[in-house]
């Protein structure tokens, strides 16, 4: 995407689209493009929107798209595929843009794109504009119907419904479906509640704190409006449930600890406030992009009680840790809201390859634990195997560890576990995450 190349919003949000529907991640091209010189600051909240709406929306598209087109959907090229899944979006879900200027502007785009399929994107989408009465009738029952309205596939609903039940699992979908609520910690290491809190209110910069988490505050509007705060390392975009997981392990001022997959470092500048910059930190990350991140991120925070390493954690020995805190690289399941491009790139395959990644990271974590020490594990999945399974496992092969209670806030309160605990998000408002808390026995 050259920054001479001037586009507006659909134009943009097609280009992108059709990135990721040949295999590119979505964060990277969206970041990109709104570096764009091209790309007017007016212009990007519909870009945000056409980008986001369609790709959480997919199947729903191209279930009623395929009513209108003469030959299987999937048969179209891709630039006709996202063109007219950008149309019939605008067309269904937009009110603010007349279905004659959806379709108008679908076709223009077309037209440069893809110039002979001008006159079926145009004959599609005005039999989507004059159509009422979007009803969804799946020959594959509720999981059918669940995966086109909510737009998840269908071997992940059908797990769901068979964990969860049909109600809590509607309850994520329609979670997934929503805006995420952005989260940004305090970092305490550099100001305070009451100095903050000043500052965004002088700038009339609109924020919550979160009820779950007392550093945790969730911004509204243009997250370039905060990146002064952002810059002086006053606040740093992180997850709710890596907020939580820092809090239940307890980190101590005069303790060794260990952060095994660290990158870009949000866990482990918390971890470091909680301790004061005092105690020691190692803080691992196996990839030399984000290893680059983490430290620029943890030099930007302030934080100085730690030593990154780019290292593979499964192979990593060194003296014994007081805490270590193993937030495993996993399906994500937890977290589509956030990423409505991943929910399309997700296969069971890849959740069984990760299992084994995290029970290596398991083993590798546990021999660097002090006896008495605490490890932490958690993942942002959802599914068993990545989860429940692995503790399972690792209880079963290892006669040192045993699970250790601790209680995790949740939207209905206080809640207690024997050890390990799903924080789904229904309980949340918006990620699932899970933890189990385990302890080397002397």
């Amino acid at each position: 995407m050259s920054k001479s190349v001037k586009m507006n919003a659909r134009q943009a949000a097609f280009q992108v689209l059709l990135r990721v529907e040949e295999g590119a991640f979505l964060s990277p091209l969206v970041q990109e493009m709104m570096r764009e010189k091209g790309l007017a600051p007016i212009e990007r909240p519909l870009f945000s929107e056409l980008v986001n709406g369609v790709l959480k929306n997919r199947l729903y598209l191209d279930f009623f798209l395929q009513k209108w087109v003469n030959r299987p959907f999937n048969s179209l090229s891709l630039k006709v595929q996202t063109a007219l899944r950008l149309g019939l979006y605008q067309i269904h879900f937009l009110d603010g843009i007349p279905p004659h200027a959806a379709v108008m502007e679908t076709v223009e785009l077309i037209k440069k794109e893809e110039r002979k399929a001008t006159g079926l994107t145009n004959a599609v989408l005005r039999r989507a504009a004059a159509h009422e009465g979007f009803s969804i009738k799946s020959k594959k029952g509720l999981t059918g119907h669940l995966s086109i309205e909510y737009s998840h596939p269908l071997w992940m609903i059908q797990r769901w419904l068979k964990r969860y039940g049909p109600e809590t699992t509607e309850a994520f979908l329609k979670i997934n479906q929503e805006q995420p609520r952005v989260y940004a910690r305090l970092n305490t290491l550099k100001v305070t509640a009451a100095e903050l809190e000043a500052e965004l209110e002088q700038k009339g910069l609109l924020y919550e704190k979160s009820e779950l988490n007392e550093t945790a505050y969730i911004l509204s509007g243009s997250l370039s409006d905060f990146n002064k705060f952002f810059q002086l390392g006053w606040l740093n975009l992180q997850d709710l449930g890596t907020m939580l997981i820092v809090d239940i392990i307890k980190p101590k001022p005069d303790e060794r600890v260990l952060d095994m997959c660290a990158a870009p470092g949000g866990k482990t500048s918390h971890l470091a406030a909680l301790m004061g910059y005092q105690g020691e930190i190692h803080a691992l990350e196996l990839h030399p992009g984000r290893f680059r991140a983490l430290k620029r991120n943890l030099q930007t925070l302030g934080v100085e009680n730690t030593k990154p390493y780019l290292q593979d954690a499964t192979k990593w020995l060194a003296e014994p840790y007081d805490k270590i805190l193993l937030d495993a690289p996993c399906s994500g399941t937890g977290v589509l809201g956030r990423k409505p491009d991943a929910r399309w790139k997700k296969s069971y395959q890849q959740i069984l390859e990760l299992s084994q990644l995290q029970k290596e990271l398991l083993e590798s974590g546990f021999k660097n634990l002090k006896p008495g020490g605490h490890l932490l594990y958690s993942t942002c999945s959802l599914e068993w195997e990545e989860n429940e399974k692995n503790i399972q496992w690792f209880l079963e092969n290892e006669p040192k560890a045993k699970l250790l209670p601790f209680s995790v806030p949740t939207l209905q309160g206080l809640e207690k576990s024997s050890g390990q605990f799903n924080l789904l998000p229904n309980l949340s408002g918006g990620d699932g995450f899970f933890m189990a808390l385990l302890t080397k026995l002397k």
